[in-house]
């Protein structure tokens, strides 16, 4: 009959054998972390004594040889390892700073409470399922970012000898179902866009003095599909106002870390992040407002002219001629006597980004 398997950082049966002159000799075989095994005896009164003893050795020998230079053991704590692991990748500047915060969230809102307190010889690929599965109840879409970030943690426990294998890389993710496609109607995203202006008309709003500018900017989302950081983010040179359909380039965004000031980054993920989206005549209006807002910043340091109240009803009147994107620009044209820059920004939101935006359109 074949001997049952040792697990890494077990052992296994305990045998005794009765000497002559009445003690008991007692003998084990344990497994290291590494795989490799190793033999222990003893000599004891009784079989009671000899295993207690047999146990503390083993226990000892395991603590030895796998001692961590920080204290971690695989008796160690799970959160000890992650809490170990997020100041490793802050030291090597692996992950950006919105990704580690975030990752810090997961560990503490969602590992911690169901696997930090087990050690870290009890992390198996069974644990790991059932972890994964009670998140997966209450967030689906966050089930599979805490299962990749278990991942990399025993990825960072095996590189210490902590673990002999991933036993994360055993756990197959659940198949996503599509997500359906929700297109609002005209009515819907009027109320929307009401819920908007009625937030801003609010006299115990919180926040900065009542502005228009949210009200435009989310019109542009709306009407565009772009991200808030790619709206905030867009510049003159990707605007074709004047073109027989009028549409937006997707080429760049306003990016922020925690403690640092937001900037404008004139490259995407990946090449599919770069995209053409036209726009309706809807929008016609928050171009202009940023078209305005731009010249008038301009005019009003060279040649003082555009003064707010001229800028603001040419708008009305480019509302109400409508001869679409050539009426808004020409009348914003006439009353600054300028033209905007096309790398200037939007500037319609209350934080625009001054770095210097993208210089080349993609290609």
């Amino acid at each position: 009959m074949p001997r049952s398997r040792i697990e890494p950082g077990s052992h296994g049966e305990i045998t005794y054998q009765d000497l002559p002159d009445g003690r008991i000799r007692g003998t084990v075989i344990f497994r290291r972390m590494d795989g490799s095994y190793g033999k222990l005896r003893t000599v004891a009164t009784s079989r009671a004594k000899a295993r207690r003893t047999l146990v503390e050795r083993v226990g000892d020998a395991h603590e030895a040889v796998h001692s961590h230079g920080d204290g971690l053991t695989p008796d160690s704590f799970f959160l000890e390892l992650a809490q170990e692991y997020m100041e490793h990748v802050a030291f090597t500047g692996d992950q950006r700073d919105t990704t580690r915060h975030e990752n810090n969230r997961l560990i503490q809102k969602k590992i911690a409470p169901l696997m930090g307190s087990l050690a870290l010889r009890e992390i198996k690929s069974t644990r790991i399922l059932r972890v994964y599965k009670t998140i997966h109840r209450d967030t689906p879409r966050q089930a599979d970012t805490c299962k990749a970030l278990i991942s990399q943690i025993c990825s960072y426990a095996v590189m210490n000898d902590l673990m002999v294998a991933n036993p994360a890389r055993e756990v197959k993710s659940a198949k996503r179902r599509p997500k359906p496609i929700y297109a609002p109607d005209a009515m819907q995203l009027e109320a929307f866009r009401a819920i908007i202006r009625d937030y801003q008309n609010r006299e115990d709003r919180m926040g900065p003095r009542p502005s228009d500018l949210l009200g435009d900017v989310v019109d542009l989302i709306l009407a565009t599909g772009a991200r808030v950081s790619e709206a905030v983010g867009l510049t003159w040179q990707f605007v074709a106002l004047e073109s027989e359909h009028p549409s937006i380039t997707i080429a760049g965004k306003v990016v922020g870390a925690k403690g640092q000031p937001k900037h404008y980054e004139d490259y995407l993920k990946s090449e599919s992040g770069w995209r053409l989206s036209s726009f309706p005549p809807s929008c016609y209006r928050c171009f202009a407002v940023a078209s305005c807002r731009a010249m008038a910043t301009t005019s009003s340091s060279t040649r003082g002219q555009g003064h707010p109240m001229e800028l603001k009803t040419s708008i009305e009147r480019s509302d109400a001629s409508g001869n679409g994107p050539t009426s808004t620009r020409n009348s914003c044209r006439t009353h600054s006597g300028s033209r905007p820059s096309r790398r200037s920004p939007m500037r319609w939101a209350s934080k625009a980004p001054r770095s210097s935006p993208a210089t080349s359109v993609p290609g």
